[in-house]
C-alpha cells in the first residue's frame, strides 16, 4: 500500500478536464503478482493432474489466457463463477468460452459459509474489521447500542451469534444481512431499552 496524488472530480462541474481538478494525497491499494500466481498454479496443477476441475471466481479477462491454455493442453474441466449475488453482471464473453460451466453469481449463504471466524486467535488476534459487516452503518448503531446493554463487544457478539425468540428464532448476526433484518434488530434493542426505562 502506497500512497499517491490523484485528482478529484469537481462537484460542481463534474466535466471539468481532470488537468483543471484539485489533486490530493490518497492510498494505493495494490494486488501485486495475485493474477499471474493464480494463472501459473492453476495452469500447473491442471498439467501436472494435480485436479481434475479448476473454478476460477473473477470476471476479469486478465486470467483468460491461462484458462484457454488449460482449456488446450489439459482434460481438466474449468469453471467460471462471476463474483456478484445479484444475478445482473453477465459473465465476461472471452472467459466463458473458455470455461466448461458458468455461475453468474454467488449466493449469501456461501458467501457466510466461506468465510473466517469472526477472531483468528494468534500471538495477537485477528479481528474482522467493523467495516466488512453488511450494513455497516446500521451495524454499528446496533454494535453501540448493544454494548450499552451487555457491557462489551464480546458479549454482544455471543448474543448476536445465538438465536433469538423475540426475532422469531432467528439469529441477529444473520439477520444484518440485509437492511430489513438489520432495522429489525436494531428496532428490538430500541423497544427493549425504552421498556426498561419505564420499569426501572
Amino acid at each position: 500500500m502506497n500512497t499517491m496524488k490523484v485528482k478529484i472530480v469537481d462537484p460542481g462541474n463534474p466535466r471539468r478536464p481532470p488537468r483543471e481538478c484539485k489533486e490530493i494525497q490518497a492510498w494505493k491499494l495494490e494486488e501485486k503478482q495475485s493474477d499471474v500466481s493464480l494463472a501459473l498454479h492453476a495452469y500447473h496443477d491442471a498439467l501436472t493432474k494435480s485436479v481434475d476441475q479448476v473454478v476460477i471466481v473473477t470476471n476479469d479477462t486478465d486470467i483468460a489466457p491461462a484458462l484457454q491454455m488449460i482449456r488446450q493442453h489439459t482434460k481438466a474441466t474449468i469453471g467460471l463463477v462471476v463474483p456478484t449475488r445479484d444475478h445482473t453482471r453477465d459473465p465476461n464473453a472471452e472467459l466463458a468460452d473458455h470455461s466448461h460451466w458458468v455461475r453468474t453469481h454467488i449466493t449469501f449463504d456461501e458467501l457466510n459459509k466461506s468465510q473466517l471466524p469472526r477472531v483468528i486467535p494468534g500471538r495477537k488476534a485477528t479481528v474482522k474489521p467493523q467495516s466488512w459487516y453488511p450494513n455497516p452503518e446500521l451495524f454499528a448503531q446496533i454494535l453501540e447500542l448493544a454494548i450499552s446493554i451487555r457491557g462489551s463487544r464480546s458479549d454482544v457478539f455471543k448474543w448476536m451469534d445465538e438465536p433469538n425468540p423475540y426475532l422469531a428464532g432467528q439469529r441477529p448476526i444473520n439477520l444484518i444481512e440485509t437492511v430489513e433484518g438489520a432495522g429489525s434488530v436494531l428496532e428490538y434493542i430500541k423497544t427493549w431499552i425504552e421498556q426498561n426505562k419505564q420499569t426501572s
